[in-house]
């Protein structure tokens, strides 16, 4: 009897997760993070991030077409990073926090109903996926100042960029 109810309950959750994320079952092609660039000279670049080479920054900007950008002339790169990785990061943090709920309400099920169980998943899904996401939204740094920027930071903020590329492979 109890595995049955645990397996209607995997089954219902499954369901969820299905209709809440249908951009998992798309075969979408990658995207790169939104980029603003401010220059030296006081002009500015939107676009979005293509490659990181080396010292240089690939970027498609609005008009469509791509331009290459020499971190030297860079004053301060704002990152805008993938919507992906945050709704990625919720379905994982919602995931375990209802399995933890779910567990909890099942190691007490001799006392409480089934629907209990239920609540208890869905405030754990609740509760993983915000935990997650307020993780994600104030831990990833999203502003740079170029000037001033020792070596070691300036290698640490390529491979973050070279993260959010589209074309994440060093080149």
């Amino acid at each position: 009897m109890r595995g049955g109810r645990l397996r209607r309950f995997s089954v219902v959750l499954l369901a969820a997760v299905l209709l809440i994320s249908p951009e998992v079952l798309l075969a979408k092609p990658r995207r790169g993070g939104h980029v603003v660039i401010q220059f030296k000279n006081q002009s500015e670049l939107n676009g979005e991030l293509i490659a990181v080479r080396g010292n240089s920054l690939l970027i498609l900007d609005s008009a469509g077409s791509d331009t290459s950008v020499d971190l030297a002339e860079v004053a301060q790169l704002h990152l805008h990073p993938r919507k992906s990785k945050r709704a990625n990061a919720a379905l994982v943090g919602g995931l375990v926090g209802a399995a933890g709920g779910a567990a909890l309400g099942l190691i007490n099920q001799s006392e409480v109903p089934e629907a209990a169980v239920i609540g208890c998943a869905s405030i754990g899904a609740l509760a993983g996926a915000l935990v997650v996401v307020g993780i994600t939204h104030f831990s990833a740094k999203k502003n740079y100042s170029l000037e001033g920027m020792t070596e070691r930071q300036l290698r640490s903020m390529l491979v973050r960029l070279r993260k959010e590329a589209r074309n994440p492979s060093r080149l």
